[in-house]
């Protein structure tokens, strides 16, 4: 009977938090928010249920599709940033928001797409920081910090950061003309990639050390080093210029990183860092922690997301971190 039941057991996917866990995460959540209201960030919830167009734009999925008795479209939410700033924009059509700064958080359970038995959660516990008003240049330190915080004082986990700049990517997209690069840098397909530059005229033993220094970058004086060589290997003035505006690029993620290092914030560099969610628009981080094989932090600026639904205009960054992953590790 035993051997049975595990047999025909449901499919992976969604959590049980059982009492033990339960309590370890309302007693968790409870350190973070009084740890987030310390820094003057208000709570907030969004809505469970919103429109497809909320999500479609960044998650290309129809996972969780609902319709209401009229008729309409709806989805469970798979992504509170954006509606956090889609609830945010409402406020601003009457409101002076000029020089003015906005602190929200929010804790809730957030739904993502997978298949069955797919070792990956479908329903996630998740809390969420937005900073509003704020240039990202600066707030972007202090979210890592306050990460970092929540991660090694109240979840009491080790945490490795991740930090890059989605511009590059942009640029590199726009570079070689082709829209269908970023599967190939998620995947980090150098063959495939490197193709593409060499039909841009680049000889392949510089393609193969661009490569390897933008998406597989080495300590930073070790990567000033070679950078700096394989420039000397140039004769071609498109190219050269692709350097030096790749050089122009990376600047404010190094300066973050040299400040941050010196922190006692594990931090890494990664100059071609990527999202599959596309309102991503400048500076971005990751977090990954001992025991998941996926980060369970994600952040960065998106500048343009308030633009989208307001005709007021904002700058916007923040994280999210999957607390019921690391409470399951």
């Amino acid at each position: 009977m035993h051997s049975e039941f595990r047999r025909t057991r449901s499919p992976y996917g969604f959590p049980f938090l059982d009492t033990t866990i339960t309590e370890d995460l309302y007693m968790k959540t409870e350190k973070i928010k009084k740890l987030l209201t310390s820094e003057n960030y208000k709570g907030v919830i969004p809505a469970t249920l919103d429109f497809p167009e909320t999500f479609q734009e960044y998650e290309k999925s129809s996972a969780f599709e609902v319709r209401d008795s009229l008729g309409e479209d709806l989805y469970l939410r798979s992504d509170a940033t954006a509606q956090v700033i889609k609830g945010f924009t409402n406020l601003l059509e009457h409101n002076d928001v000029k020089n003015k700064e906005y602190k929200f958080f929010y804790m809730l359970p957030v739904f993502r797409d997978a298949r069955k038995n797919y070792p990956k959660l479908r329903e996630i516990f998740q809390v969420g920081v937005e900073n509003l008003g704020m240039d990202s240049e600066v707030a972007i330190p202090d979210l890592i910090r306050l990460a970092d915080q929540i991660l090694k004082q109240i979840m009491q986990v080790k945490v490795k950061f991740v930090l890059g700049d989605i511009r590059l990517f942009h640029y590199i997209e726009r570079y070689l003309n082709n829209h269908e690069i970023k599967k190939l840098i998620l995947s980090r397909d150098v063959p495939s990639l490197g193709s593409f530059f060499v039909e841009n005229g680049w000889s392949q033993d510089i393609t193969n050390e661009l490569l390897s220094l933008l998406l597989f970058a080495p300590e930073y004086t070790e990567w000033k080093n070679r950078w700096s060589h394989l420039k000397q290997k140039l004769n071609h003035n498109l190219q050269f210029a692709f350097m030096h505006d790749i050089e122009h690029l990376v600047e404010p993620a190094l300066k973050m990183f040299n400040v941050l290092n010196n922190e006692n914030i594990e931090i890494i560099w990664e100059p071609v860092l990527v999202r599959k969610v596309d309102y991503y628009t400048g500076l971005i981080f990751e977090g990954y922690v001992e025991g998941m094989s996926v980060s369970p932090l994600r952040g960065g600026a998106y500048d343009n997301l308030i633009g989208k639904y307001s005709s007021k205009d904002l700058t916007a960054c923040g994280f999210a971190i999957d607390l019921s992953g690391i409470l399951l590790l």
